[in-house]
């Protein structure tokens, strides 16, 4: 090999050792300033959308497998409960934590949100996440084409946990 290719060679190689000292001493920093508290990692936001009315006197949270399996004792009443949201092609349901999946229908509750709320053209951003939502139980009400128990009408919070 020519002084020429040598010195080409080493110079390469130097200039990738250089990079990676770069890169690590970078790495090192950062860590250090998380520790002390220099910068900071944004935590998930709650997203919360909520439309005042006035007539929901009041609103008792009911976990939603307690929910289901007395739909009769809540007829009527205001609640709030949790699961997960889907929204989509005529769908718009809350199921159990580990229940319904995307595009089924059991054990889910049709949602009927109130025209107030103001991310209705915008509630795709609820769906298939963990929401807490507000509203009133009617079991006469079976949602889309009668396939499910009940619906929670007038929903006018909902909240991603």
């Amino acid at each position: 090999m020519s002084d020429a290719g040598f010195l080409l060679t080493s110079a390469i190689s130097n200039a990738k050792m250089g990079t990676n000292l770069i890169i690590h001493f970078f790495k090192r920093a950062a860590v250090c300033m998380l520790a002390l508290g220099c910068i900071t990692v944004p935590k998930a936001q709650k997203t919360v959308c909520e439309a005042a009315l006035k007539d929901t006197a009041t609103v008792t949270y009911i976990p939603m497998a307690e929910l289901k399996a007395n739909l009769d004792k809540y007829h009527g009443k205001w609640i709030a409960t949790e699961g997960i949201y889907y929204t989509g092609f005529e769908q718009s349901a809350l199921g159990l934590k580990d229940g319904a999946k995307a595009g089924e229908i059991f054990p889910s509750l049709w949602i009927n949100l109130d025209s107030k709320l103001p991310c209705l053209r915008n509630i795709e951003q609820f769906n298939e996440t963990y929401i807490r939502l507000k509203g009133r139980v009617n079991i006469k009400a079976k949602g889309h084409m009668g396939g499910y128990a009940a619906t929670i009408e007038n929903v006018f919070y909902i909240e991603r946990l």
